[in-house]
């Protein structure tokens, strides 16, 4: 998902945008007709409400819908006061946010401090079950709104109240903010979906707003045909400093990535996000497109991550021998001809405190250490499962490097033990599957930063209880270190607390880095000016064609 800036700055994430431009004046084509960009998407996985998207098909759309107080530079993903006219505090505790004057949704009407409010107090509130609940718990009043049972398998009692006592309309223009201890943080977390304002309407019918939302936004919603295409219209009327440069930008809809490409290069897409790996083979996309592509390391890794403590896999020992078991290096460079970045942790370079090999030598490919690891657990009386299942979605570009992770471990093991893939049809399918708690094994997982910091890789995906931990990971020593960092607010502390904590990570091995992504990103001919950004997306309102 999304990134930040505010008052005090923000180091800027060391990472720098890709673009292609020509003589162009982009907005009108030719015959003086609508200007509509194509790009590849998929279904998204809920309704397009902010603070219920936490995935990639629905974030993007989200992305183009509505402005938030923090914008982040699509150059350097540094966070920057957008719809904020100012973020201040004095002890990181309490913040004070004005709102800029002259904004207002696409309905018309004006974006206030209530706008915000409401929006998050909707967010948070329990019973909306909404899967971006976690991103207000730093509020104060948030358990009181969004209470957890004490038995995990048990419903969550009646919130006590519907708003969290930490948020105060003071004006119009001004709310505040107080969280339930420091989080010097805070203020970079603003520019993500769930933090968008919302319009009155929104209250009257949710479930109608989901499907046609109204934001405030350099895109406005026109039309959503259900796995076939998403379509955003230039809002006319947009108020921010970075409008639209074309009329309309449609997702089309793809199962096949190869279709996609094969649209691509007939000139029936302008833009491909990710390009397939056959493509990328022996760089035949340098053939086919010529100059048209752009190559940049992003904020978007993937992971294999193990579905809880299942008996089979509840020994950190055997995680650990199957991530020496895969080889990285011969995956990125047989796979993807070397465009991506083998994983030597749990967080990508371009993000604000990343440290090299924090994987160790978990992370390095060594059958005889793997053969090790897998004999001390089985020393211990450890089962191994009868089949590593490994479980991805098949309408993407996961086929080919999950199963070469699957044959670099049964090449390592020799027969000891067997892994296989297990593809589901399509990602819908698959995401409601692990929030079913419906595969036992490993699941493939990505992560698109939603702001430049190593937190943003560690928080949401391995806190006891966040909303992204899809294998239920859960150590009370990795939680407090993230509290700490959360609370301290010299930033060189916070990082190294949040570097301890992907240390950890090591100890557990919850979840197996597998490759960084290095986003190569085609276009057609057509296009005169394309940014991909360090979150590995399109920067949509700079596009030109």
């Amino acid at each position: 998902m999304r990134a930040t800036r505010f008052r005090p700055a923000v180091a800027a994430a060391a990472a720098a945008v890709m673009a292609i431009s020509a003589c162009s004046g982009g907005g009108g084509d030719e015959d003086g007709g609508q200007t509509t960009v194509t790009v590849d998407g998929g279904q998204p996985e809920n309704p397009l409400i902010p603070a219920n998207t936490n995935e990639v098909f629905g974030g993007d759309v989200l992305d183009t819908l509505f402005s938030k107080l923090v914008r982040y530079d699509p150059e350097t993903a540094e966070p920057e006061n957008y719809v904020a006219e100012s973020i201040e505090t004095e002890d990181n505790q309490t913040f004070t946010i004005t709102v800029q004057e002259g904004w207002a949704f696409h309905d018309g009407t004006e974006v206030t401090a209530q706008s915000f409010v409401d929006a998050w107090n909707w967010g948070a509130y329990g019973p909306n079950a909404n899967l971006n609940a976690y991103w207000f718990e730093q509020i104060e009043g948030y358990e009181e709104v969004h209470p957890e049972p004490e038995d995990p398998e048990a419903d969550p009692p009646e919130p006590e109240a519907e708003k969290m006592s930490g948020l105060e309309v003071v004006d119009d223009r001004t709310f505040e903010v107080t969280l339930s201890e420091p989080y010097a943080q805070f203020p970079m977390k603003l520019g993500y979906t769930a933090f968008a304002p919302l319009p009155e309407v929104f209250f009257e019918d949710p479930e109608a707003f989901g499907r046609e939302p109204v934001g405030n936004g350099p895109f406005q919603f026109a039309s959503w045909t259900d796995n076939q295409e998403i379509t955003v219209e230039a809002y006319e009327d947009f108020a921010g400093s970075h409008p639209a440069q074309v009329d309309a930008v449609t997702w089309r809809m793809y199962d096949d990535r190869e279709a996609a490409y094969a649209d691509l290069l007939a000139g029936n897409l302008d833009i491909m996000t990710r390009l397939t790996p056959a493509a990328m083979a022996n760089e035949v996309y340098k053939d086919d497109l010529g100059d048209r592509y752009v190559e940049q390391e992003a904020g978007l890794m993937f992971t294999l991550t193990v579905t809880g403590n299942e008996e089979g896999y509840d020994d950190a020992r055997f995680r650990q021998a199957l991530s020496a078991a895969i080889d990285r290096e011969s995956i990125v460079e047989e796979i993807f001809e070397g465009t991506q970045v083998p994983s030597k942790g749990w967080a990508p370079s371009v993000v604000i405190g990343a440290q090299k090999g924090a994987c160790g030598e978990y992370c390095e490919y060594s059958p005889e250490r793997a053969d090790e690891l897998l004999q001390e657990a089985l020393d211990d009386g450890f089962e191994p499962p009868e089949k590593v299942q490994i479980w991805f979605n098949d309408d993407a570009d996961h086929r080919e490097w999950v199963q070469a992770v699957v044959n670099s471990i049964n090449q390592t093991f020799e027969g000891d033990l067997e892994a296989v893939a297990k593809p589901v049809p399509t990602f819908s399918e698959f995401r409601a599957g692990i929030n079913e708690d419906k595969y036992t094994g490993l699941l493939r997982t990505g992560w698109q930063m939603d702001y430049p910091h190593l937190e943003n890789f560690l928080s949401p995906l391995y806190e006891t209880g966040a909303s992204s931990n899809d294998g239920d990971y859960s150590n009370e020593e990795f939680d407090q270190l993230m509290a700490d960092a959360r609370q301290e607010s010299d930033e060189d502390a916070a990082i190294e607390m949040y570097r301890e904590g992907e240390r950890l990570l090591a100890e557990d091995m919850p979840a197996l880095p597998i490759y960084t992504a290095r986003t190569i990103t085609g276009y057609s001919e057509e296009m005169t000016n394309v940014e991909v950004t360090p979150f590995g997306v399109p920067a949509f309102a700079n596009l030109e064609k």
